[in-house]
């Protein structure tokens, strides 16, 4: 494990990035991978590897989590919390054993593709078509869920 000092420079870059990912975890709810990874990977101050720049993306995000939940404990679908929380623990493992059989650039590349699906998913509303379908061919599915996996998942 590698602690290293920082420099006193690199130092005001890194609570500079701080300060962003907290800022757009609580407006847009990202941080982590979107945010913190390609940081930790392009910023010419930090220029770390992908391995060693997920690793600490996991690390920083829980304090960043925690208070931005809990200042927006209102709108949280707390019924659903327990469940995701269980599914991404046991996902980081497998996660964590599949990463360490593919290579850096390898994992850059299908970062880099997962961040265009994803944002391509953003512009043209998939959420709102998948809704929409929902409704249309299960509706059943809709009206019978719980109010929290409804606030969850309806648009």
């Amino acid at each position: 494990m590698t602690t290293g000092k920082i420099a006193m420079g690199s130092l005001a870059g890194y609570a500079g990035l701080g300060l962003v990912m907290g800022t757009l975890s609580a407006l847009l709810g990202i941080g982590g991978g979107a945010i913190t990874v390609p940081a930790l990977v392009l910023l010419p101050f930090i220029a770390f590897g992908m391995n060693r720049a997920i690793a600490t993306s996991l690390a920083v995000i829980v304090p960043i989590a925690i208070s931005g939940a809990l200042l927006q404990r209102a709108n949280v679908a707390w019924g659903v919390v327990p469940v995701l929380a269980v599914g991404g623990v046991v996902g980081t493992f497998i996660g964590t054993g599949i990463k360490r059989e593919i290579n850096q650039d390898a994992l850059v590349k299908i970062f880099g593709v997962f961040m265009i699906c994803v944002g391509l998913m953003m512009v043209f509303n998939v959420k709102g078509r998948l809704a929409e379908w929902a409704k249309v061919h299960r509706p059943e599915e809709s009206a019978g869920a719980p109010a929290d996996v409804k606030d969850a998942v309806e648009p």
